[in-house]
């Protein structure tokens, strides 16, 4: 086969798959967004070719209806519609919830005058997890940081201290989100930046109280109750900091996360 066959083959592929994204984007958040595809199919050509190029095309598609607002959970998970299906070999995917939907094959999204979804729910699911699960992770998470902090320090004494002090912020920090995820979101506007501005306070406002469980807790051990306490608002700025970096690292792993509205 010539190289001029192989050429017309690919582009031939390429076309189907971008006519099969033009579907989906149809049946979800309708044919107003068709150019969103001409646009970055243009925009990616020269970055990529075949199977590459369509997974770059429909990432840059999804970021754009995310980031503009249109939708910041498309396509939506069947499964758990408050976080998005991410695409991968040719399929919208949800590892967490083993759902694999193929390219084009988008169920359609029943839209009213205004073009807000009717099939979507109109309040948030709630978050919920077994006490186990939660147990581990945030007291593993305390035992690992309090034993670099011991270790750092030459003190193995110090680990159990040091454990309870991270222990605040691992667990104390899970039932902040919780919070905010189950009882503050469905009763706020779903605005966007109304969302994350309440978030963001409720993180420092939470950090703050956290930071006082930790000042008190420190009184209580001889190791220590002589340490200078920082202001007061340091444990709130430091909270949403490390919220911030935890969110990043989800967002990365493309699992629900504050960036993208999702989670």
């Amino acid at each position: 086969m010539s190289d001029n066959a192989v050429e017309l083959n690919r582009d031939g592929d390429e076309q189907r798959a971008l006519a099969l994204l033009e579907r989906d984007v149809v049946s979800t958040v309708g044919a107003r967004y068709l150019d969103i595809i001409t646009h970055y199919a243009d925009s990616q050509r020269e970055f990529a070719t075949g199977d590459e190029y369509i997974a770059r095309v429909a990432e840059a598609v999804q970021q754009y209806l995310m980031d503009t607002f249109v939708d910041t959970t498309w396509p939506a998970c069947p499964r758990q519609p408050n976080h998005p299906l991410w695409f991968h070999e040719g399929a919208w995917c949800c590892s967490r919830d083993h759902v694999r939907i193929p390219l084009g094959q988008l169920p359609s999204v029943r839209r009213d005058t205004e073009g807000r979804s009717r099939d979507m729910p109109s309040a948030w699911q709630p978050i919920r997890e077994p006490f186990r699960a939660t147990a581990t992770r945030t007291v593993g998470i305390a035992l690992v940081v309090g034993g670099v902090v011991a270790w750092r320090l030459g003190r193995f004494d110090a680990w159990p201290v040091a454990a309870g002090l991270v222990l605040w912020f691992s667990l104390g920090g899970h039932w902040v989100e919780l919070w905010f995820l189950n009882w503050l979101r469905p009763r706020l506007a779903r605005a966007r930046l109304l969302q994350a501005a309440a978030r963001m306070a409720v993180w420092f406002l939470g950090g703050v109280g956290l930071g006082f469980g930790v000042v008190l807790t420190m009184r209580l051990s001889r190791m220590t109750g002589g340490i200078a306490r920082p202001s007061w608002w340091v444990a709130g700025v430091a909270f949403v900091a490390l919220e911030l970096v935890v969110h990043l690292v989800l967002l990365v792993r493309r699992r629900a996360n504050f960036y993208s509205g999702t989670g």
